[in-house]
């Protein structure tokens, strides 16, 4: 009887012992069996970037993407007594301006944005009233010989003008037209109640007569922009394809 030990051991002299032990229960060493797999790097997988897209391990459940709070709106805050006791003509020359200036900033991105039809020529007809008020309120100013002076009242106007557009909503649709309808009237309004103050500390007759004339153009925006919300609430707005459309009367 031949034993074949000494092939057994040619074949697997090099075999560390403890690696033989593993070879010869698991049959390696047979020839008619395919080598082992190499086991497994342990050594972490680098993970390409994905821009647009939630990173997942495997096993791991599918995150939903988190809720866009709506923008808050900026809390206004009021000019006190004190504040238009310091005014002079320089400073509310300056204050008209802010408020011709806000109104025109809102209608424009109206005008821009809004989809509904009777909405953006609210919005058109706000922006080119206010920027041909601005440019009369300059001339005559200028005649007047007042050079407008910025104040803590005139930012204030610009801040909460500044609050009104940050609020909008970032897309376009029924939600943006209501959210500046709102916008519009809440800086007209605001707008309103504050030359009411001012003017009583106006000192030139000339300069409360413009005053007069924005505050009167105010009153006529405030009852369009209030007859707006009310048709966008109740669904009765135009919006019908040959109703009017600033963007085609201008091409």
């Amino acid at each position: 009887m031949i034993h074949n030990k000494g092939v057994l051991r040619s074949s697997c002299a090099s075999i560390p012992i403890g690696v033989f032990t593993a070879v010869v229960t698991m049959g390696a060493c047979n020839s008619s069996q395919p080598p082992p797999m190499a086991p497994a790097s342990s050594a972490p997988q680098a993970t390409p970037d994905r821009y647009g897209a939630t990173l997942m391990q495997p096993g791991d459940q599918a995150v939903a993407p988190a809720a866009i709070a709506p923008r808050a709106f900026t809390e206004h805050t009021p000019v006190s007594d004190a504040q238009l006791a310091t005014l002079d003509d320089a400073h509310i020359a300056s204050l008209i301006e802010e408020v011709n200036d806000g109104a025109a900033r809102l209608g424009n991105v109206g005008d821009r944005r809004v989809t509904d039809h009777e909405v953006k020529r609210f919005a058109h007809e706000i922006a080119a009233k206010h920027l041909a008020a601005q440019t009369m309120l300059r001339a005559r100013l200028s005649e007047l010989g007042i050079e407008p002076a910025s104040g803590p009242v005139s930012e204030q106007v610009r801040v909460d003008v500044g609050g009104d557009l940050d609020a909008l909503p970032s897309s376009s649709g029924q939600d943006f037209d209501r959210a500046y309808v709102d916008g519009q009237l809440r800086n007209l309004t605001r707008a309103a109640e504050l030359l009411d103050r001012v003017i009583g500390h106006v000192k030139g007759p000339e300069l409360t007569a413009a005053v007069a004339v924005v505050r009167s153009r105010l009153d006529a925006d405030i009852r369009g922009a209030q007859t707006l919300r009310d048709s966008l609430r109740n669904g009765t707005t135009n919006e019908r394809p040959d109703a009017f459309d600033p963007d085609k009367s201008r091409r």
